[in-house]
């Protein structure tokens, strides 16, 4: 029989990995406007349960809201904004190797922690696995354009990276900080940090670049039934719903962390982007699928992360 374990795993990776196709199934939509809508949805979902919990949010608040902002922008609204115009630009499979190779990342440099030597392999091949679709990129013998909207899709990758590492590492040091406070009110907490910080974000719009743009033409032009169902999916189920599925996994499995949630969000990712192109992965890319799963049992077979540690974000 399934333990209940493996399905909130199941759930919560099928879930998340669905972020990964929206910048494509919406491809409408400015990466700015899916944010802002994601995002939105999420706060007023949080907001609606902090009702009931005012005395935590005021006692978490002591030390004002200013943490819970910063590590809520970097980790949610840019990490995602970033990887949005990444995926436009790359694709999704781009995307996964970035998941994949992140709580590693995190672990090998920014923890340093016993056991990160084992993890030099895993990146090694994950890094494989990018050069060997980055290859393909160019080998595909489009115009300069498209080299160039390569290279600029890689520069966002790397921004989301950066990001997520640099919000990852202050969530972790507020759960040092504030020992007190549970993972359910931070999973409230990182809600309305997210939804507060989209003002800090708008200024973007002011820039000449066609993904951060917000409703250029209006809001009375926009398919609300269209639109509010992908952000009521995106915010609601693929991060709100989600992420509570993914702290039951963890609390189920005898062996949690992480990780094991990650990898299912990855595979699931693959799985979706195919899926979504209507199309079976070519020799090159069944290549980087056979690396990408070598490298995630690597890592995951080190088992390099404390079984009270789980921190994931985006």
């Amino acid at each position: 029989m399934i333990s209940r374990g493996v399905v909130y795993s199941l759930v919560s990776g099928a879930l998340l990995a669905s972020l990964i196709i929206l910048p494509q199934w919406m491809s409408e939509h400015s990466a700015m406007e899916l944010v802002a809508g994601r995002f939105a949805v999420f706060g007023g979902w949080v907001l609606m349960i902090a009702l009931f919990r005012r005395e935590m949010i005021q006692r978490a608040l002591q030390g004002g809201i200013q943490p819970w902002l910063w590590t809520a922008l970097l980790t949610n609204v840019l990490y995602y904004l970033f990887l949005v115009i990444s995926i436009r630009s790359l694709g999704g499979v781009f995307a996964c190797i970035l998941m994949a190779a992140l709580p590693m990342i995190f672990q090998r440099w920014l923890l340093a922690g016993k056991g990160s030597s084992k993890l030099t392999l895993p990146l090694l091949l994950l890094v494989g696995a990018l050069l060997l679709l980055i290859s393909q990129k160019f080998d595909q013998g489009y115009p300069d354009s498209h080299e160039h909207s390569v290279l600029s899709g890689l520069l966002w990758l790397l921004l989301a990276s950066i990001c997520w590492l640099m919000g990852t590492r202050k969530q972790l040091l507020m759960v040092a900080e504030r020992p007190d406070i549970v993972p359910s009110d931070r999973y409230l907490l990182t809600g309305l940090g997210s939804v507060l910080a989209l003002p800090i974000v708008y200024p973007l719009t002011w820039l000449d670049h066609p993904e951060f743009v917000l409703f250029p033409q209006g809001v009375t032009h926009i398919d609300w039934a269209y639109f509010g169902g992908g952000m009521l999916v995106a915010g609601i189920l693929a991060t709100g719903v989600a992420r509570i599925c993914r702290r039951k996994a963890v609390l189920h499995n005898s062996d949690s962390g992480f990780y094991p949630c990650t990898t299912l969000e990855v595979l699931f990712g693959v799985l979706f982007v195919f899926m979504l192109e209507g199309r079976i992965p070519d020799n090159q890319e069944w290549a980087v699928i056979a690396i990408l799963v070598w490298g995630m049992a690597l890592f995951y077979r080190s088992r390099p992360v404390s079984r009270t540690f789980s921190i994931r974000s985006g």
